[in-house]
């Protein structure tokens, strides 16, 4: 599981998150393990259970869920991270059209979205533990459309 490299440090939260705010030593805890450098990371904000931040070095985007000891990578970029975004928010819209107990259409619609979002950019999948994979569930079980 990612964070769990050498040089590994553990990263400091804010309590209240905001555009100019980082990972460093001298904030509230979250536990996660970051790696080496991670205290320039910017916080971007929060998703569901957890805190997003993008590191600048790579641009990569990580999630850091709320009790959780790991990050864990969320898209390779921003781009990736919008497209995301707007591909859920055109889902989610298009989901609502469906009859309400068609279990059969709206489970077609949530696999062409992750076919979607996942042609660009597979991390927002790699592992079931992500905040997308979670997300992706509810939608599924009809709990956001």
């Amino acid at each position: 599981m990612a964070g769990a490299d050498r040089g590994a440090s553990r990263c400091w939260w804010p309590s209240t998150t905001g555009p100019t705010s980082r990972c460093g030593s001298s904030r509230r805890c979250s536990g996660a393990l970051l790696p080496e450098g991670a205290e320039q990371w910017e916080v971007l904000g929060e998703f569901q259970y957890a805190t997003v931040a993008l590191d600048p070095q790579t641009g990569r985007i990580y999630s850091f869920a709320e009790g959780e000891e790991f990050y864990i990578p969320m898209h390779q970029d921003v781009s990736s991270l919008v497209h995301t975004l707007t591909v859920v928010e055109t889902g989610l819209a298009e989901l609502k059209k469906l009859p309400r107990n068609d279990d059969q259409a709206r489970a077609e619609a949530v696999e062409a979205l992750r076919e979607t979002i996942t042609r660009l950019d597979e991390t927002p999948f790699a592992s079931e533990d992500g905040e997308w994979s979670r997300f992706f569930e509810e939608i599924a079980l009809g709990m956001w459309g």
